[in-house]
């Protein structure tokens, strides 16, 4: 279904909502994000389940070109294991509000080489062993 958003270059906002999530849904999902050349405003909801976004096959970023002109991207209603590489090609990116379960060197380094963001939320989550989700810590900055 994702590769029939590869026509739509024009599109400036699209929300995705998965009801599940499956780790073979992330390579097409990321080559769709990089085939809507123009998108402005991107939101992801998904499951409570953490989900890995993190594809990057041969140490290569998955999005090299496409959404360059992404201004606004919201991810906090899908948690994410950390925050992906490929973010840092986003070079328009101002506003980013994030749901991770880690937030460790990497991600920050991918954050920090966002050159347009002033604007972020990263929400970080602890599974607990009774199977609900309990906020741990909320780093909020606006640059």
């Amino acid at each position: 279904m994702l590769n029939n958003f590869s026509g739509l270059t024009e599109l400036r906002r699209v929300a995705f909502c998965f009801n599940e999530w499956d780790e073979s849904y992330v390579k097409p999902f990321l080559q769709c994000l990089s085939s809507l050349v123009r998108l402005e405003y991107l939101e992801i909801d998904g499951p409570k389940k953490a989900c890995d976004f993190s594809c990057s096959p041969c140490g290569r970023l998955i999005i090299p070109t496409g959404p360059q002109q992404l201004q606004k991207l919201l991810m906090i209603h899908i948690t994410v294991h950390t925050a992906p590489k490929w973010m840092s090609a986003l070079c328009s990116l101002s506003i980013l509000h994030i749901r991770l379960l880690m937030l460790g060197e990497e991600g920050l380094h991918a954050l920090g080489s966002i050159p347009s963001l002033s604007d972020l939320y990263i929400y970080i989550y602890i599974y607990k062993e009774v199977k609900s989700w309990s906020s741990a810590m909320l780093i909020h900055s606006r640059l």
